[in-house]
């Protein structure tokens, strides 16, 4: 028995109840579930303890109501900081000291990287620097702005400096105050295009072009004052698109920007209307949808919200058969196993149904949709069959046997007994078959039975007693009848020798969500020196028969059964072993053990995804959705499809990349090519293309060279961070094409990193301020309070400490990038033969649009200047397709 009741809690931020239980055990899981926490979240207070006229306990349960909340957070942070369980618990005092001294370690390594002579004032480095900051230590922000930012500011400005804008962002109004700078000295002027992308960057509607170009007129000379200018952010838009037939509506959301206004359910709601559709609206869809749109903003969401009702076509009719009758795909046949099919007069024999008419559906406009009825089957009259009741049901007319031909059934009125021997066309067993006359008609005797197995050449295992017992029954019953009078004696086939191979195939299948991907899968069977990787068997001879003719039968021949010992593998007798650690390698009769993977052919689904700590040579193509992963050189003869190659090696493609937006080779040495399509090429050292690069991605630590004397690189972006050589770039059709220099794609993917990493550690240590303040809002008097708060207060100290210190670390990361990146040399850009409009030309922060067609040139960047040469290339640096016409 077990009682409670509920009283009201006198203790500011606690909730509390009074219940009654056997044991305090049983009063602490009750007051927990009727407070809704955790047992370990409750405390116990005895009021009454039991007696003999009232044995339970009165107690009242106590629940802190942040405990739950703090205890998961706390859990979330410590595994986001990387603490572990077994951690040496650290005094409170102490952890605050350490924390004093993050903000130390991080200003000093950035002080280290600012002492850097070639270090290049930049404003993503100097913010990268005050977010470090202000995070570790919001108090010290400001004495940062004046101390380590003073210095670069100083050294951005003790020179010509450069045109700026500066965005103030408003969410609340879903506005920005954008602050148009002059330059200073001989600095450039801001351009729109750069305006352009800041604005597009934060997503923001830019101003007109006229509006733009009057204010970037009035900030282009130095001292002219800043120009404010408010802009918007860009709003969420939709769209509704019936479908060709009419039977769906289709929803397209496409979302705003981050602080953009969305779109309202009443403006949906009213354009649906609008239309005026016939159906019902998926009003919940258009919710959720909506939704999603706040919440993830992908490029777009599709969905439908309304569909028409499509017609129902009619069924089919059929045929109900009152005799034996099979279908089968050439059509109706009889089904006559066990003899012919004999009726009397006046039986039925089939019955039709005919098919139904359907119904018809409506589409979202109203209009009507004839459904399409159902066939009748077609049975046509033969010789002595008539129709009833409208043609459905048809009968014979005489007794006699029922012939079904195609789609015409008729009645054979007598037919006379039948006798039959056959033999099986291996000439091992002999059948006799025995059919009975219809009306006055003879059957065969029994005198005529034994002559016709006479003339069949019966020789050899005929069952006399078997003949006996089918002319019997056939008499008595006068029925088909049929049986095996005969049977050969088999001859015994050998045993054919085989060859044993104990290693099983290393196949590994991922199961993810119940499901299984058949293509991680590998052909790899690993083998180690002195295992025993086979063992040939030999055969056994077969033993001769006879069939019922009495003609010898000759078992099959045994074919010999031969194993060649290949490369790394000792013969001993019949038991083969590895002599080398390796892969086990087995075609046809030869087996040996490799050190390169190689496949001879394709990549297909039975050889699934390949990961080998070693070379890998594939004598095909890769087709899509693959994965090749390796420790050394790739070498594929073929093409590559929509499939991932990686590999810290060099890889070698005999002939191209075909990506479909999917395919990526990423090597940490050089790719070669033959040519690449819409796929992209990732090499730590240089990116070697032999024909032609169209509409995909190149990046490069090293050189890119695409030497195809007809194509070049059209369309996509080519990345280098030593140069780029091409014959031609661009196409006559103005196909988006750019290349850039000066730019190391591997240390801008570790600052993207390390930069989104900083923003979470950052959004968490904001997260973890607010509760230790509510904490201590709760708990002015840490030493009074209990010992479980006094644990849940030293973790939460712990965790903010380790969250600072990873902080730290990705911040300073991210520094360090971006000064390697300030270091990256300009490299150069070589075309020897046709550059088109329309390619873009980037080196460091500068840009070149190309706007008329030019013939052999290079560029490289001016840094004094600060701008793009373009220089014409030597006569002995390129000799193009006119020169080798002429000769």
């Amino acid at each position: 028995m077990k009682r409670a009741k509920s009283g009201a809690g006198t203790s500011p931020g606690r909730a509390e109840v009074t219940v009654e239980a056997p044991t305090l055990e049983e009063a602490r899981i009750l007051g927990a579930k009727q407070l809704n926490v955790k047992p370990k979240f409750v405390e116990l207070e005895i009021e009454e303890a039991p007696t003999s006229n009232h044995p339970f306990y009165t107690v009242t349960v106590r629940a802190l109501r942040q405990a739950a909340r703090w205890e998961e957070d706390l859990a979330h942070w410590e595994r986001l900081a990387g603490a572990e369980k077994g951690e040496e618990k650290k005094p409170v005092a102490a952890m605050e000291k350490s924390e004093e001294t993050l903000l130390k370690e991080a200003l000093a390594e950035v002080d280290g990287i600012l002492e850097d002579p070639e270090f290049a004032a930049d404003p993503e480095l100097i913010r990268s620097i005050r977010d470090l900051s202000t995070v570790l230590d919001p108090d010290l922000a400001d004495q940062l702005d004046h101390l380590r930012l003073e210095a670069v500011s100083r050294r951005a400005a003790a020179g010509d400096r450069d045109g700026v804008i500066e965005i103030q962002q408003n969410p609340h109004r879903r506005e920005a105050y954008v602050t148009f700078r002059p330059p200073s000295g001989n600095g450039r002027p801001l351009a729109a295009e750069e305006v352009l992308a800041r604005l597009e960057e934060i997503g923001a509607v830019p101003p007109p072009r006229e509006e733009l170009e009057k204010i970037l007129e009035r900030v282009r000379r130095p001292r002219s004052g800043h120009v404010i200018h408010t802009v918007h952010y860009r709003p969420a838009r939709f769209d509704l698109k019936m479908s060709e037939d009419g039977m769906a509506l289709v929803l397209f959301l496409y979302p705003a920007a981050e602080y953009g206004e969305a779109v309202k359910f009443e403006e949906i709601e009213k354009a649906v209307a609008d239309l005026k559709i016939q159906g019902e609206i998926k009003w919940e869809e258009v919710k959720k949808a909506l939704h999603r749109c706040a919440t993830e903003r992908p490029e777009v969401i599709e969905t439908v919200i309304a569909q028409g009702t499509p017609p129902v076509d009619g069924e089919d009719g059929s045929v109900e058969w009152k005799i034996p009758v099979k279908e089968e795909e050439s059509g109706w046949i009889l089904d006559e196993t066990s003899g012919p099919v004999i009726v009397d007069a006046g039986t039925l024999l089939a019955r039709i149904t005919p098919g139904s008419a359907g119904e018809p559906g409506r589409d979202l406009r109203g209009k009507p949709l004839p459904a399409k009825p159902g066939r009748t089957p077609r049975l046509n009259t033969g010789a002595n069959v008539t129709k009833e009741k409208r043609g459905t049901e048809f009968r014979a007319s005489v007794a006699g046997r029922v012939l079904l031909e195609g789609l015409v059934i008729s009645i054979k009125p007598y037919a006379p007994g039948t006798a039959e021997v056959r033999v099986s066309s291996d000439g091992m067993s002999a059948e006799l078959f025995l059919t009975p006359p219809i009306g006055d008609a003879p059957g065969p005797s029994r005198e005529e039975v034994e002559e016709l197995i006479e003339k069949a050449g019966i020789k050899h295992g005929l069952d006399a007693a078997e003949v006996e017992r089918l002319w019997n029954e056939w008499n008595e019953r006068r029925r088909p009848i049929s049986g095996t009078i005969a049977r050969g004696t088999a001859a015994v086939e050998g045993k054919a020798g085989w060859v044993e191979v104990p290693v099983e195939d290393f196949i590994s299948m991922v199961h993810s969500e119940d499901r299984v991907d058949h293509r991680e899968r590998s052909a790899l069977r690993p083998v180690r020196t002195g295992d025993l990787i086979a063992v040939l068997y030999e055969g056994e001879e077969g033993t001769p028969g006879t069939d019922v003719r009495g003609n010898p039968v000759f078992p099959p021949e045994i074919p010999e059964v031969l194993l060649e010992a290949g490369p790394g593998v000792r013969r001993d007798g019949n038991m083969y072993y590895a002599d080398r650690d390796g892969h086990l390698v087995h075609v046809g009769d030869r087996i040996s053990v490799e050190d390169v993977f190689h496949i001879d052919g394709d990549v297909t689904m039975e050889i699934g995804n390949i990961h080998h700590n070693g070379p890998v040579v594939i004598d095909g193509s890769v087709g899509d959705g693959f994965l090749v992963e390796a420790e050394g050189e790739v070498t594929i003869r073929d093409n590559v499809g929509g499939s991932v190659v990686r590999t810290n090696g060099n890889v070698r493609v005999g002939n191209g990349v075909i990506g479909r937006q999917r395919g990526t080779v990423d090597a940490g040495a050089d790719v070669e090519v033959r040519f690449v399509e819409s796929g992209t090429l990732l090499a730590g050292g240089e990116i070697r293309v032999a024909v032609y690069s169209l509409q995909s991605r190149l990046e490069s630590e090293g050189v890119i060279r695409v030497r195809g004397e007809e194509r070049g690189i059209i369309g996509g972006e080519v990345i280098a961070r030593a140069g780029i050589e091409t014959t031609h770039a661009g196409s006559p059709s103005f196909v988006p094409t750019l290349l850039k220099t000066g730019e190391s794609p591997l240390l801008k993917r570790r600052a993207r990193a390390a930069d989104r990493k900083f923003r979470e550690y950052q959004n968490e240590l904001a997260r973890l301020r607010m509760i230790e303040e509510q904490f201590r809002k709760e708990c002015p008097d840490l030493g009074a309070v209990s010992p479980e708060r006094a644990r849940l207060y030293q973790r939460l100290i712990r965790s903010r400490v380790t969250l600072k210190v990873r902080l730290k670390e990705v911040g300073v990361e991210r520094v360090r990038c971006l000064a390697e990146m300030a270091k990256v040399p300009p490299g150069e850009i070589v075309v020897k033969g046709t550059l088109h409009p329309g390619t873009r030309i980037q080196m460091k922060d500068l840009e070149m649009k190309i706007e008329t067609r030019l013939q052999g040139v290079r560029f490289r960047l001016d840094e004094e200047e600060g701008r793009i040469e373009v220089l014409p290339l030597e006569e002995r640096e390129y000799r193009g397709k006119e020169d080798k016409e002429r000769k």
